[in-house]
């Protein structure tokens, strides 16, 4: 059979080999087996576009993994503070020293404790606080040196809400009246739990 293919398109002109190619041509390129790369160029392009996004993906993970990081090593140094903060607070704190400590502040800086007052404690996250409301006389100098005597102690780390006032008829001599809260904390294991 294929001999007499051959046969009959070496007995054909020159004009009808011609025709019979550009016929055979015009089908084989307009058929499903011609493939002039397109497909391929597209998956080249497709596989290049998913390259790019899973680039991208990776440098965004690089960066997330950095700030992980970051994170980690700002925990390690914050556990660390906490650490050393806890092992400086008292466990235990009973009010009566907190008391004494005050007295005995109050003998060294030269002002006179006039009250004071122990208040109920109250607790915050990991630390209870022991609030004692203090009145003392005293001049400027000794009231601030009391001050700070106690916010320099290891059991009373915090004066608030304090006030200065003079005597309302000036006969005091220079000596100013001191009214504050000596706030003492102590270092509790557990947080509290809240009741679901």
């Amino acid at each position: 059979m294929i001999n007499t293919v051959l046969m009959r398109l070496a007995a054909m002109s020159y004009r009808n080999a011609l025709i019979l190619a550009a016929i055979a041509g015009f089908i084989y390129f307009n058929s499903p087996l011609f493939d002039d790369g397109s497909d391929l160029q597209k998956q080249i392009d497709d596989t290049r576009k998913r390259a790019d996004e899973q680039q991208a993906l990776l440098v965004q993970s690089e960066q997330a993994l950095r700030e992980v990081e970051k994170v980690r090593k700002s925990v390690g140094a914050l556990q660390e503070q906490f650490k050393s903060v806890t092992q400086q607070l008292p466990t235990e704190i009973v009010v009566s020293e907190i008391v004494r400590s005050v007295d005995m502040l109050g003998r060294t800086s030269g002002v006179s404790v006039k009250d004071k007052e122990p208040r109920p404690p109250s607790r915050q996250d990991f630390l209870e606080v022991h609030p004692l409301r203090i009145r003392a006389e005293g001049t400027y100098s000794e009231l601030t040196n009391f001050m700070y005597f106690l916010a320099s102690t290891e059991r009373i780390t915090r004066v608030r809400n304090f006030v200065f006032s003079i005597d309302g008829n000036r006969t005091g001599g220079g000596r100013l009246t001191f009214e504050g809260e000596v706030l003492s904390y102590r270092f509790v294991a557990e947080a509290p739990k809240e009741k679901q």
